[in-house]
């Protein structure tokens, strides 16, 4: 070989391996785009499935005092969904079942958040879960079976229904603007929810008082008793709702508001 083809040689193989190191460089970096790309679209269905997961449940996940995210483990929820059953939650939605299903559906769902609102002393995570999962349903069904009991013995059936339904949904709306006006992150509809469904001591209270005649003090007596249990459960929901120099005073409200229901029960 000449040396004038060796020269022309030399720069050929260094060119040739130039061009290997450059597709290299290339096929590392498209391999890098495609893991991200991969790693991008996981996470996109992660993000799908949590929103179908929550939709399913049609759970508002505002966090209360920070107007984030509660961080709400996905075990967490798949064990709800199984508490509540998985297949009627799955088809809640559907217009073609009957209104038994729908009425039964329902009223499995109110007896189990009524089980955990009447439990002060549920964890911080089924507090926020249950709250922020609210219904109107278990208010209003609470409300009108208060109203329906406390006409039994009075003549005065419209005026009853009426006095009831308005201190309620009324006092609920005050203790909503206190708690905006302290600068409370707590929602109306939550705390419709919440108010309603701590009524059932009261609804109980009531309910035994119209079946038997008992002295005026132990009258007294059973519906403070009813009343104390109600407020206690909803102290235990506000205290890990607020904050810690707001809690007293969104509590106050709803301290009144109660105990004007609780008086309304003993006078009827």
């Amino acid at each position: 070989m000449s040396e004038e083809e060796k020269n022309n040689f030399v720069p050929l193989m260094d060119l040739i391996t130039t061009n290997d190191i450059s597709q290299s460089k290339q096929e590392k970096i498209i391999d890098i785009n495609e893991i991200s790309e991969t790693n991008n679209a996981e996470t996109l269905d992660e993000d799908d499935s949590k929103e179908k997961l929550n939709s399913d449940y049609n759970i508002n996940l505002l966090d209360v005092n920070n107007s984030g995210i509660i961080q709400i483990p996905n075990s967490y929820i798949e064990e709800q969904k199984q508490s509540y059953n998985s297949d009627e939650i799955d088809n809640a939605n559907t217009l073609d079942e009957s209104i038994l299903k729908t009425i039964k559906r329902d009223m499995k769902s109110i007896s189990y958040k009524l089980k955990y609102i009447l439990n002060p002393y549920s964890s911080p995570l089924d507090k926020k879960f249950h709250i922020m999962n609210w219904d109107l349903w278990g208010p209003l069904l609470f409300i009108t079976l208060l109203s329906c009991i406390l006409t039994l013995k009075t003549k005065e059936k419209s005026n009853v229904m009426v006095s009831v339904f308005s201190i309620f949904w009324i006092g609920s709306f005050l203790v909503y603007l206190n708690a905006t006006l302290l600068d409370s992150k707590i929602r109306i509809f939550p705390i419709i929810c919440l108010l309603g469904y701590c009524l059932f001591p009261l609804i109980v209270a009531a309910f035994i008082l119209s079946l038997v005649n008992i002295h005026d003090i132990l009258k007294l007596l059973l519906v403070g008793l009813m009343c104390f249990y109600s407020l206690f459960c909803i102290y235990s929901y506000i205290k890990t709702l607020c904050e810690k120099d707001q809690k007293i005073l969104v509590f106050y409200p709803v301290v009144l508001m109660f105990i004007f229901i609780s008086w309304f029960i003993f006078v009827n």
